[in-house]
């Protein structure tokens, strides 16, 4: 009977190593997370920042509130970054894309993203999506069609609180013209 009780606390020990070593695990992943929730956007630029406030800009498309800087840094890392815009609402930083052309730099670039936030969560084969509190990031990657030979993927960085009042505006701009053109 001497044993019985020995076994049962030795069981007890696995499952409280078992039960720390996840504890762990997810402390990490929402460390991870959380971190891309402080940086609130990509290096200096930060959500919610006026569009007055940022220099070198270019609008890429007329109206259409999506600008490229003339003097940005195309490197992450050691890896190089193909374009990065920066989209606006009503004035303010609201979303960042960021293209990567090659196998190498999409590579790279998603283990960076990974060591810093994480693994994330795998949406379909060859994306990736964390999803913070405040800030919202996917990773798509594509390669090239027969004929063209660009291989990459495209980083999305939004803003959670500007996506959900632009998505609000739509939708009550939606009912007024119903409203108006309702007969």
């Amino acid at each position: 009977m001497r044993g019985v009780p020995h076994l049962i606390l030795s069981i007890m020990k696995i499952y409280l190593l078992i039960l720390a070593f996840i504890l762990v695990s997810l402390t990490g992943i929402c460390q991870s997370v959380s971190k891309m929730d402080k940086e609130y956007g990509f290096r200096d630029a930060k959500f919610e920042m006026p569009l007055s406030s940022f220099k070198n800009l270019v609008e890429i498309v007329p109206k259409s509130s999506i600008y490229e800087s003339s003097s940005e840094n195309l490197k992450m890392g050691d890896y190089d970054l193909y374009s990065v815009n920066y989209n606006f609402y009503n004035n303010q930083l609201s979303s960042i894309n960021i293209v990567i052309k090659g196998k190498a730099n999409r590579e790279g670039i998603l283990k960076i993203l990974q060591t810093a936030y994480g693994q994330g969560d795998k949406y379909f084969a060859g994306s990736v999506r964390w999803r913070g509190k405040e800030v919202f990031m996917s990773f798509d990657q594509f390669s090239s069609s027969p004929g063209y030979d660009f291989e990459g993927a495209i980083i999305l960085i939004r803003c959670k609180k500007l996506e959900a009042i632009e998505e609000a505006d739509k939708k009550n701009e939606t009912l007024r013209l119903q409203k108006i053109y309702t007969f």
